[in-house]
């Protein structure tokens, strides 16, 4: 299997592509990214260094926003597109999710939490519009309520995956974005709630992509991640 590396070098191009050619790629990235079940782990060997947060994503198959849009902006860069790194601090009380009863006492004792996404540009557009990109649930979601979004035909942003409670922090480069949640959650008091809250929401994320009218709309893909998203920029690449 494809590591980060080897994913983002097969995805740099030795020319540049035009704004077409640079967002249908975006587009692709996009939908393999959002279509990875929404999940929150916690490794006992919580990797320190953004590399090692991306690969595990990749092994794992399954991962939150972060990784999703960390791995979704480089992979943009090295199609040639201006990308920033947005935090956003937001509460999981405030999203219109009718959560399930057993969520309900550990979620109203949740503390703000941070939120990823990304802002790009066209290099080569004469508009130079910044468009934000988010791709934080997958599509399997959209019948507990949560927010799925598309990408259009021509250049156009999407809605924000959460209700934010703050203007976006903004991050240059992925590393930034990286050191910055560490940072952060180092910082961030211990809250046992915290992790009930997430055991149980994975538990109810899992509940309902097992079930067959979701499981129908699920992409019959056996390819792993990786290896669909280091051939992404390559299709492109021959189709232009």
């Amino acid at each position: 299997m494809p590591n980060v590396h080897e994913i983002i070098k097969r995805n740099k191009h030795e020319r540049l592509l035009t704004p077409e050619q640079q967002w249908q790629s975006l587009q692709t990235a996009f939908l393999t990214l959002r279509d990875v079940p929404y999940g929150i782990y916690q490794p006992t060997d919580r990797p320190l260094t953004l590399d090692g947060h991306l690969n595990n994503f990749l092994a794992q198959g399954t991962g939150t926003c972060t990784p999703k849009h960390l791995l979704l902006g480089l992979m943009c860069e090295k199609f040639g597109i201006n990308v920033e790194y947005l935090s956003y601090y937001f509460y999981w009380q405030n999203l219109k999710i009718n959560y399930p009863e057993e969520l309900r006492a550990p979620l109203s004792k949740m503390p703000a939490q941070l939120h990823t996404s990304i802002a790009i540009s066209l290099l080569n557009d004469t508009d130079s519009k910044n468009y934000e990109i988010d791709c934080t649930w997958d599509r399997l979601l959209q019948n507990i309520g949560f927010p799925i979004n598309f990408l259009n035909e021509s250049p156009s942003g999407c809605a924000l995956g959460v209700i934010p409670h703050s203007a976006p922090i903004i991050h240059r480069t992925a590393e930034d974005k990286w050191l910055f949640l560490q940072r952060t959650k180092s910082m961030m008091p211990l809250n046992p709630y915290t992790s009930l809250f997430y055991i149980g929401l994975n538990e109810w994320m899992l509940a309902t992509r097992s079930q067959p009218t979701f499981c129908d709309q699920q992409d019959n893909s056996n390819s792993p991640i990786a290896d669909r998203l280091s051939l992404i920029a390559i299709a492109q690449f021959e189709n232009s």
